[in-house]
């Protein structure tokens, strides 16, 4: 039987690395980080908007409260959390969320420096 994930005990802390975007309206925590793995705690405040982009990395998402859409290549997914999309590398996307959200990002392989 598994156990609920505790995610009271991920923080936002310095130490590891911190991104903001959407002029700081979408906070990410560095929480984990070695050579083949990155994962990032994200908090989205109400009404946030990522604008398009690109990373070098797969980036595999997982939504535990509030509500995002994600836009990859023009199509429009709700991610819910029986959903957990994939971002493939140098494919744009976008993040949006009305209520706010919290949610994890699992990044392959890590970031070689700020996102």
């Amino acid at each position: 039987m598994y156990e609920a994930m505790d995610f009271s005990k991920l923080h936002y802390s310095d130490r590891r690395g911190a991104y903001t975007m959407a002029d700081g309206k979408m906070k990410c925590d560095v929480v984990y980080r070695n050579d083949e793995l990155e994962c990032l705690h994200c908090t989205l405040e109400p009404d946030t908007f990522v604008e398009e982009h690109t990373h070098e990395q797969t980036e595999h998402y997982l939504l535990y409260t509030g509500d995002i859409t994600l836009t990859v290549n023009k199509v429009k997914t709700c991610l819910q959390h029986t959903i957990s999309p994939t971002t493939p590398p140098l494919t744009p996307h976008t993040l949006e969320s009305k209520r706010g959200a919290k949610l994890l990002i699992a990044r392959i392989p890590a970031s070689k420096g700020k996102y």
